[in-house]
């Protein structure tokens, strides 16, 4: 493992040096050779083991299997497929004597290659499509008990969870790692542009709202992502402009969509966080012209009157 630079801005980990790829690529090869021999003896005699219960076997197989996710997962986010496909194929067959085996490195390594013949377990669509093991309550076991993910939504929920514990080097890792493996995918961009915007930190920020800007125009979003967009742009000009400045654009973006109440939340929080109470009754009242029946608006509106 390589230390973060001391004081250093960038959240992002530090890059495996060449030796350290070396190293798993030469762990790979051999592991590779190990179990493809022939008798496969290894692998018969580790998966005998914990179908018998030796505990030394069940503690010293979870943790090899564990840590080869985890060096798979490594040497893929460093642009090494092969090879950590090699040992995400190690950490399934040398834990696959205990019941479902490592869920987590099988769902790595189908990730990795959707023609693996390996057998994968008959329950592993169920596992990573619910919340059972990512659930608040149950993913710090998971992380312990298989090792890292190399999934898009698993890696989003997982971001999430460091963020909500403000473990926000480690949040930022999952989250990042989310929107590479699907770059389509806008949702974990949005929350890591909101996280950086929450604590300030507009410039943090900006490359994440200019890459969701990019995706907009590649595959337009729906019109609650276009808002939340508008949004982001709105904070960062805020940041650099001040709020007449921000204010001016919001209200130009806002135009075709103060038709839904997302458009009129959006706007109105912005007077209300500037203390523009006069322009928010203003907007309350247009609104509850066209839709005299929104009772929640009306409500709203008295309360902010009071």
């Amino acid at each position: 493992m390589l230390p973060y630079p001391s004081g250093a801005d960038s959240l992002d980990k530090p890059a495996l040096t060449t030796d350290q790829v070396t190293e798993s690529l030469t762990l790979a090869e051999a592991i590779d050779k190990k179990f493809d021999a022939e008798d496969f003896s290894f692998a018969k005699e580790s998966e005998q083991l914990r179908k018998n219960q030796f505990l030394d076997s069940l503690i010293i197989m979870g943790w090899l299997s564990r840590n080869l996710n985890q060096r798979g997962v490594d040497l893929i986010r460093n642009n090494q497929s092969e090879a950590a496909e090699k040992l995400f194929l190690a950490a399934c067959k040398i834990y696959r004597g205990s019941p479902k085996g490592n869920v987590v490195a099988q769902a790595n390594l189908r990730q990795a290659n959707r023609e693996s013949d390996y057998e994968f377990d008959e329950e592993l669509d169920r596992l990573m499509s619910n919340d059972e093991l990512l659930s608040l309550s149950r993913i710090d076991s998971t992380l312990k008990t298989y090792g890292p993910f190399n999934l898009t939504q698993a890696c989003f929920q997982l971001g999430q969870n460091f963020a909500r514990k403000t473990q926000i080097r480690q949040a930022y890792h999952e989250l990042t790692w989310a929107a590479e493996l699907a770059t389509t995918l806008p949702d974990p961009v949005f929350y890591i542009a909101d996280m950086f915007m929450s604590y300030e930190l507009p410039e943090k920020a900006q490359l994440f709202i200019e890459r969701l800007a990019i995706m907009h125009n590649t595959n337009p979003f729906t019109p609650e992502q276009q808002i939340k967009l508008i949004r982001l742009k709105t904070g960062l000009l805020l940041a650099s402009s001040g709020p007449t400045e921000a204010e001016k654009y919001l209200v130009e973006k806002l135009k075709p969509h103060m038709n839904s109440l997302t458009g009129l939340h959006t706007m109105l929080a912005f007077h209300l966080d500037h203390d523009q109470n006069a322009k928010a009754l203003g907007l309350l009242d247009t609104w509850l012209k066209d839709n005299p029946d929104d009772l929640n608006t009306l409500t709203d509106k008295l309360r902010r009157s009071d």
